[in-house]
């Protein structure tokens, strides 16, 4: 269990590092793990675009995967966020907030901890919060 928890922690410390996600994946398929499955579906996902052909297939394969899956091992290990900025910049904190509210309809509360606390990288994604995703913190 304790290598486990240095998985997870690195996830949580870095939750765009996708290479810590797929060494996670083999360890666990070492263990007969099929929460593997699970975590190189959600990478392959989040490396495609929604016009991407094999995109749905892609995209139902991970909710399969996910079922019976622990949800709190999903908030975990998973990729935690629905939007994730590019190029954000701080001095336009308020306009980003602004943005989270319209678009995800979050109050004003929680539009500021994603906006404070969410990655910025270089790509972006949205995922679907209809399709059962974990529920924010």
């Amino acid at each position: 269990m304790h290598e486990e928890q240095g998985f997870l922690d690195q996830i949580r410390e870095h939750p765009e590092d996708d290479v810590t996600r797929l060494v996670y994946a083999d360890w666990l398929e070492d263990r007969d793990d099929p929460r593997s499955a699970y975590l190189r579906a959600e990478v392959a996902l989040a490396r495609m675009k929604e016009s991407d052909e094999g995109y749905e297939n892609a995209e139902s394969e991970l909710t399969r995967l996910r079922e019976g899956i622990d949800r709190v091992w999903l908030e975990q290990a998973g990729k935690r966020w629905d939007v994730v900025f590019h190029g954000y910049c701080t001095r336009r904190k308020i306009d980003a907030i602004r943005l989270v509210r319209d678009a995800l309809s979050y109050g004003l509360a929680d539009a500021l901890v994603l906006v404070e606390n969410a990655p910025s990288v270089i790509w972006a994604r949205r995922f679907d919060r209809s399709r059962n995703w974990p529920a924010r913190n």
